[in-house]
């Protein structure tokens, strides 16, 4: 094994080679963390294993470890065992990355009988002494540790290292299996979980701890949850004991159910009995009318890029010099693996592709300078694709899925401030390659709102730079059109309905001065004969820097944002959400988040029918307090009218046009039923969201429902397919897939 850490947050590993000729592999890395605002320097860890080894016997074997260039503090150790498995000795690993005086990788699943567990760490803070259970191997210079331990069962384990002075640390674990040893596949028998306390009939008031055992028969405990009628509250929580503050007074006063969730590490799901409690506060909630913020969640980055995942997991990624740093979180089971990106894809367009997979264009240099590369991410493997550069480098581009599955590129900033790149650009999925709109060219500011439109023109109608004229292009002609009559401003937009635009608050160049946001709203109907911009009812407080997100009933939420265009202003922030109905043209005010959430912030619809809302602050590159490594989670008012109606069952992949069943108990209750395509989100710039409602007719236990007619309506790619009953409530969605 040789273990390799450094204190650059940009450099990589070129490769590692030995003098006996042995071919090396990563087990886990790089992981990266930048200086924590307490000071000190960036750090990056990679393991490298080679297996079957050519040893040197009596002589000697160097180890090379080479960068493409001069790096900082290079901190190698290289461990060499036996017993282990010659042919394939791999049995899993992870890393984690944080502050504080205890680095902790969390927990890894082994499934062999027999497991070596290596561990190590690279921290601002001298590393003193070894985990609870491992042996310290080697401890360097610079109080970086290597430890190990062997395990005889499968299970699930943690590695630990002791920090003493307080700092950021990488902590990483590789498990080997031993030779000789035999997989054990986790069981299927479910977990079984019970909540301890309170007991039944409880009343409670202000911030109630809910306290839940669970235990698995085949496997550890990998995450626990708590629901509270039935919505699940926040995320998991990953360690034992399983406590959950509760705050009551977001909820109205009466009768509650209060039921939990545990996974175990094979995935086996367990839910324990329902316990009915009482609420009682002098100002309780209601979140029937103004929904439920769940509080904020730590995620170890400020996230800047997020995208929906068929797993229902959420691609997510950092901004300026920690652009590469990426992982895929769970929402629900709150468990994360850290995908290293292959360069650095701060400030990009992100899509996804027909296939699913997410394709991610251009990339970060400095402020206002970009790349020319372009990225997909495989959710089925977690691994990267690097793909033949785009002509131009975009910084801020937007990416646009088109209805034959290419994909779309539409500005960017090049190599200076303004410097828009006004040719467009198209990937194409079959052939692997770019080619260029040489005879469209057209300077859009950055992080143009783009829409497909039903007859397959492409409609750019605001961007989130600058207010501008809209425009529509004519692929096939490569002619633009103006639309929409006079320029009227919209800070984020959403094609509520096919043909049907709103935008709102204020577009604004972050590097600016200062100046206060507005709170109008605007609509555009490109189904009239001169599609014309038309004000509606202004927002209850004026942002900028906000998202907006289709929700399954029809209706749009507007998160976030601030009353000034001051980019890290949090003294202004609007905390309050709000709802906008398509029917009525007006807005709701709901309840309010915990964080601010300004410039690089993200709102995400899940299948659950919450909102993952993160992200904020990255201004510089340099920790800042106004950062915000936190995400929350919003339950709209829908989640609290009443049961949800339940999908049995539901075809995942659907041909245009086509009638299809889908099975459910409560098909007599539907009034609505909805996709909404997959969200990739950044920049308060949705690239993947539309709504499409769908006809239907309900039978006996079951929905035949029509698919939309063409790729225009629905583009190829993963959709959230909801039902929505007569109280407005929808649903978990279905995945489906054209």
């Amino acid at each position: 094994m040789v273990i390799v850490g450094w204190n650059d947050n940009t450099a990589q590993v070129n490769s590692v080679t030995d003098s006996m000729g042995n071919v090396y592999r990563l087990a886990v890395g790089p992981t990266r963390i930048k200086q924590l605002s307490s000071g000190g320097p960036n750090q990056a860890q990679a393991i490298y294993y080679a297996k079957n080894i050519v040893a040197a016997g009596a002589g000697t074997n160097t180890v090379t470890v080479t960068f493409p260039a001069a790096t900082l503090d290079s901190d190698i150790r290289i461990l060499e065992y036996s017993g282990i498995d010659p042919a394939n000795p791999f049995d899993g690993s992870l890393a984690f990355y944080d502050g504080g005086t205890l680095s902790s990788t969390g927990t890894l699943l082994t499934l062999s009988n027999m497991d070596l567990l290596v561990a190590a760490n690279i921290c601002q803070g001298a590393c003193n002494g070894p985990g609870a259970g491992f042996t310290k191997r080697l401890l360097t210079s610079f109080g970086d540790i290597a430890e190990d331990r062997v395990v005889t069962a499968p299970g699930v384990y943690t590695a630990t290292a002791p920090v003493p002075t307080a700092g950021g640390w990488v902590l990483q674990m590789v498990a080997f299996r031993a030779a000789g040893s035999f997989l054990s596949q986790p069981g299927t028998t479910p977990p079984t979980v019970t909540i301890t306390a309170p007991g039944a009939g409880a009343l409670l008031s202000g911030t109630a701890t809910i306290n839940v055992s669970a235990s698995a028969a085949s496997s550890g405990i990998a995450s626990v949850q708590l629901q509270v009628d039935g919505v699940p509250f926040g995320t998991a929580t990953t360690t034992s004991p399983y406590v959950f503050s509760v705050d009551t007074t977001k909820f109205a006063n009466g009768t509650h159910s209060l039921t939990a969730s545990a996974w175990d590490c094979g995935n086996n799901l367990g839910n324990a009995s329902p316990v009915p409690v009482t609420f009682s506060n002098a100002s309780p909630g209601n979140p029937v009318q103004s929904g439920v913020w769940s509080g904020t969640i730590s995620l170890q980055l400020v996230s800047i890029h997020q995208a929906l995942l068929p797993s229902g997991e959420v691609l997510i990624w950092d901004g300026q010099s920690y652009g590469p740093s990426a992982m895929v979180w769970n929402p629900m089971t709150n468990t994360r693996d850290f995908v290293e990106a292959p360069g650095n894809i701060f400030c990009t367009g992100l899509e996804q592709l027909a296939d699913g997979r997410i394709l991610i264009a251009g990339g970060h240099i400095v402020a206002h300078n970009g790349l020319p590369i372009a990225n997909i991410f495989d959710p089925s493997t977690e691994s990267w694709t690097v793909l033949p550069n785009m002509a131009y480098p975009r910084w801020y581009p937007t990416a646009t899925t088109l209805p034959n599955g290419n994909v779309i590129v539409f500005s960017g900033e090049t190599n200076c401030n303004e410097c828009d790149e006004p040719i467009a650009e198209i990937y194409n999925l079959s052939t692997n390659s770019w080619s260029q709109l040489t005879n469209a060219p057209f300077k859009f500011p950055y992080y143009p709102e783009v829409y497909v439109l039903p007859d397959g023109r492409v409609l750019v109608p605001g961007t989130g730079e600058a207010p501008i004229a809209s425009e529509v292009l004519d692929l096939n002609a490569q002619v633009w059109t103006g639309v929409g009559g006079s320029v009227v401003d919209g800070g984020s937009a959403a094609m509520y309905l096919p043909n049907e635009i709103l935008k709102e608050g204020t577009s604004v160049d972050p590097d600016n001065p200062a100046q206060p946001s507005v709170a109008t709203a605007y609509v555009l109907d490109m189904t009239q004969v001169s599609p014309t911009w038309r004000s509606v009812s202004s927002m209850a407080f004026a942002r900028t820097y906000h998202n907006t997100t289709l929700l399954p009933d029809g209706t749009v939420l507007v998160t976030g944002g601030g009353t000034t265009t001051g980019a890290t202003d949090t003294a202004h922030a609007v905390l309050p959400a709000e709802v906008w109905s398509p029917t009525t043209q007006t807005w709701t005010t709901l309840a309010s988040m915990s964080a601010p959430r300004l410039y690089h912030s993200e709102a995400l619809l899940l299948p659950d029918g919450r909102v993952l809302i993160s992200g904020s602050g990255r201004y510089v590159d340099a920790p800042a307090s106004t950062d915000q490594y936190s995400a929350e989670f919003f339950s709209p008012p829908y989640l609290f009218k009443g049961p949800r109606p339940t999908i049995t069952s539901a075809p995942s992949q659907l041909s245009y046009g086509q009638n299809f069943t889908v099975q459910t108990p409560d098909a007599a209750q539907i009034a609505t039923v909805s996709l909404i395509r997959y969200g990739a989100v950044t920049h308060c710039t949705n690239m993947g969201q539309r709504y499409l409602p769908l006809s239907f007719s309900a039978g006996t236990g079951s929905l035949t429902i029509t698919a939309p007619v063409n790729a225009n309506l629905a583009p190829p790619g993963n959709y959230l397919l909801f039902l929505v009953n007569a109280n407005g409530v929808p649903s978990v969605a279905a995945t489906v897939h054209f």
